[in-house]
C-alpha cells in the first residue's frame, strides 16, 4: 500500500523528533498500524504493529539491561533487575511516547478512536515498543537503537524517573556513587525489626568500609534499604542526574 502525500509529511515530521531517518517510510507507517483499524480492512494483507510491539519490547529490554549493567557496575542481578522493571514497563513507555506525541500518527479503527484510543496508556506504551522495533527493522542494527536511546533520548527516562521518586532506586545510585568515590561497596546492616509479625518495622542503616552513613525504617528489610540509602544520598549531597 502506497503511502499519500500527507501521511509522508506526517512521517516526516516524527522523523525529526525521534532523530532518525528511515530508509522505508512504510515500515515506519506500520509501526503505527493497530488492532482495531486491521479488523475493519478486507484487505488480508494489511498487518497489525503486534509483531513489532512484540519484538521492540525484547529489544529495549536489553537496551535498559545493558545500559543498566554498565552505568551501575557493583549491583547485584536483584537491583538491576528491579531498575530495569522501573523504566521497562507501560507507564514508563507511554509516557515517552506521549513526548513524541505517538497518538498523533496512529491508525485506528471507529470505535477505538471514539472511545480515545489515541490517549490510552497501554496503546501509546504498545506504540513506542512498536516504533523503535521499526527503527530496528529499518537500520538492522541493534546498535542504532541502543545509541538513540541511551544517548538522543535517555532525558526521557530520568526525568521520568525524577519525577516518580517512589520508583527511583536510591541504593543503585548510592552504590554508583561509593563505588567510583572510593572503590567500595555499600553494605546494609540490620539494626532492629520492631511491632507484631504482621506489622514489623525494619531499620536498617547503609555503610562502606565500616562508615555508617543514613539509617532508614520501612515495612520490610528492602524498603528500609531503600530508605537508608535515599537519606544518605542527601547526606552526602549527592545530586541525582
Amino acid at each position: 500500500m502506497e503511502l499519500s502525500n500527507s501521511r509522508i509529511k506526517l512521517l516526516k515530521q516524527l522523523e525529526k523528533e525521534i532523530l532518525y531517518d528511515f530508509k522505508d517510510l512504510k515500515i515506519l507507517d506500520s509501526a503505527f498500524h493497530h488492532i482495531s483499524k486491521v479488523n475493519e480492512q478486507e484487505d488480508s494483507s494489511y498487518k497489525s504493529n503486534e509483531r513489532m510491539e512484540f519484538l521492540g519490547d525484547s529489544i529495549l529490554g536489553l537496551v535498559f539491561s545493558e545500559y543498566f549493567y554498565k552505568k551501575y557496575r557493583d549491583i547485584d542481578e536483584g537491583e538491576l533487575t528491579k531498575l530495569k522493571s522501573e523504566v521497562v514497563c507501560e507507564e514508563s513507555f507511554s509516557n515517552a511516547a506521549k513526548h513524541f506525541n505517538l497518538g498523533k500518527y496512529l491508525i485506528l479503527g471507529k470505535g477505538e478512536e471514539k472511545s480515545g484510543g489515541r490517549q490510552r496508556n497501554s496503546i501509546l506504551s504498545d506504540t513506542f515498543e512498536a516504533l523503535f522495533a521499526a527503527i530496528y527493522l529499518d537500520s538492522n542494527s541493534y546498535s542504532t537503537v541502543y545509541e538513540l536511546i541511551t544517548k538522543k533520548h535517555i532525558n526521557i527516562f530520568d526525568n521520568y524517573l525524577k519525577i516518580n521518586k517512589n520508583n527511583y532506586n536510591y541504593k543503585a545510585i548510592l552504590q554508583n556513587y561509593v563505588q567510583i568515590k572510593y572503590k567500595s561497596k555499600v553494605k546494609y546492616r540490620l539494626d532492629k525489626s520492631i511491632g507484631p509479625d504482621h506489622a514489623k518495622v525494619f531499620f536498617v542503616t547503609a555503610m562502606y568500609n565500616n562508615i555508617e552513613l543514613e539509617q532508614g525504617k520501612g515495612k520490610n528489610k528492602k524498603h528500609a534499604e531503600q530508605k537508608a540509602a535515599k537519606n544518605s544520598i542527601e547526606k552526602l549531597g549527592i545530586e541525582i542526574e
